[in-house]
């Protein structure tokens, strides 16, 4: 059960292609329909809290890009370093090889920066929009577990809580999956290969919420990843979530 947890929590590892080819579960299209309409609750909000959370959210995906712009392009320099100066210690194969990924993994930030950039940019990212599911702490569980499992992650943006302002590990990897879910393609090979390992797990995973408490504006939701191929039983954890004028965001999680 741990293992599926981490796809949970490690969300900043998922790569949309290889969730489509290994997940089971719901196609994109009846998520997508599972969801509703989306409403736009902008003016709902309190305005100085809203932009608070704006900022921050901007600031953090700038800070993942600018990590990440540093890491591309010192990681090719390396490459093409150690080829020339060094290559007669190296199988020239292998430098190649090192050379071609680190090229490719400096095209998908270039392409994701710009991606990020232009909708940062656009009026939509000044707004906050939600589902009508985001009502119910039970469904907005379920819906984020349906997400993770099939890589329909484009709509976990609207399930961020627009005034987060203080950002923890899973708030951090949740934003990520929002909004940079290519991070995975200029992440470390060992962890994308285990994560890949994991995900095609999921198919003998199903998920049972047991209760959900709530305590003013937070809820949270005990819930069990259960592995119809596991002795071992099920895997409790707990999803938090808070309230924003009525709807529900995630909040972290805790096992």
């Amino acid at each position: 059960m741990k293992k599926l947890l981490l796809i949970l929590l490690a969300l900043n590892l998922s790569c949309k292609s290889d969730i489509n080819s290994n997940a089971s579960g719901d196609s994109s299209g009846s998520i997508q329909k599972s969801l509703g309409k989306k409403i736009e609750i902008t003016d709902q909000l309190e305005k100085y809290f809203l932009q608070d959370g704006i900022e921050q959210r901007n600031k953090e995906l700038e800070d993942i890009l600018s990590k990440a712009d540093s890491n591309t392009s010192n990681a090719l320099e390396d490459a093409l370093n150690r080829k020339s100066r060094y290559s007669y210690r190296y199988d020239s194969v292998e430098n190649e090889k090192n050379i071609i990924e680190a090229k490719s993994n400096r095209e998908v930030f270039v392409t994701m920066q710009k991606n990020i950039q232009s909708y940062l940019s656009s009026p939509e990212s000044e707004k906050a929009f939600v589902y009508p599911l985001q009502k119910s702490p039970k469904d907005v569980v379920l819906y984020l577990f349906k997400a993770v499992t099939s890589g329909e992650f484009s709509n976990l943006k609207y399930f961020n809580d627009p005034y987060l302002k203080d950002y923890s590990d899973a708030h951090t990897m949740f934003l990520m999956a929002a909004y940079l879910p290519e991070m995975n393609l200029i992440s470390n090979k060992k962890a994308h290969r285990k994560f890949t390992e994991l995900l095609a797990e999921s198919e003998n995973i199903s998920i049972e919420v047991q209760n959900v408490r709530i305590e003013k504006n937070k809820a949270f939701v005990l819930t069990s990843l259960i592995d119809s191929t596991s002795t071992k039983g099920s895997k409790e954890f707990v999803i938090e979530l808070v309230n924003r004028n009525e709807y529900w965001f995630f909040d972290g999680i805790r096992d």
